[in-house]
């Protein structure tokens, strides 16, 4: 069986300075992709903080999947000095009430074991996970949010990418 190519490097750059572009237009699909490859080091260095960042721009623009992806960094405490585990997990419950599968099986996850200040509670449990695998209406966008209104600092980061091997 003939084996896959790697993708080029030059060409994930290229990718990404077009991603980069998208996100500076305003384009919050592009920035939360952009801010997964941050928080990854996706051919890019690694760089939570910056990842944070667009995450931010995103959630200004109420795009629910960095909700989803800023509150799980907020609540490790990624890309910050210190966890924010409150506005983390409002984040992530906002996500979740918006159809995001991670966001609901987490939080279902949180009440079978009874994790994270929640209390072991089945119906809680259920319903978060009928909610990930029901016919629930995914809703990308909802009223935007400003993390650096509760404090969380945010640096927009220059773009470094990882050097050629």
């Amino acid at each position: 069986m003939p084996r896959r190519k790697q993708p080029a490097i030059q060409d994930k750059r290229q990718e990404t300075l077009r991603l980069l572009e998208l996100a500076e237009e305003g384009r919050a699909d592009a920035q939360n992709f952009l801010a997964a490859r941050l928080a990854q080091g996706y051919f890019v260095k690694l760089n939570e903080r910056g990842a944070l960042y667009w995450y931010a721009q995103a959630m200004k623009l109420g795009y629910v999947e960095s909700m989803w992806n800023a509150g799980t960094m907020l609540i490790a405490g990624e890309g910050v000095d210190t966890p924010a585990i409150k506005l983390g997990m409002s984040l992530v419950k906002r996500a979740a009430e918006s159809g995001v599968t991670s966001a609901c099986l987490f939080l279902s996850q949180l009440s079978t074991n009874g994790l994270r200040g929640f209390p072991i509670d089945a119906d809680v449990a259920n319903y978060w996970r009928e909610r990930a695998y029901g016919n629930v209406e995914y809703v990308e966008y909802s009223s935007g949010i400003d993390i650096g209104a509760h404090g969380i600092q945010l640096i927009k980061p220059e773009l470094e990418f990882e050097p050629e091997h």
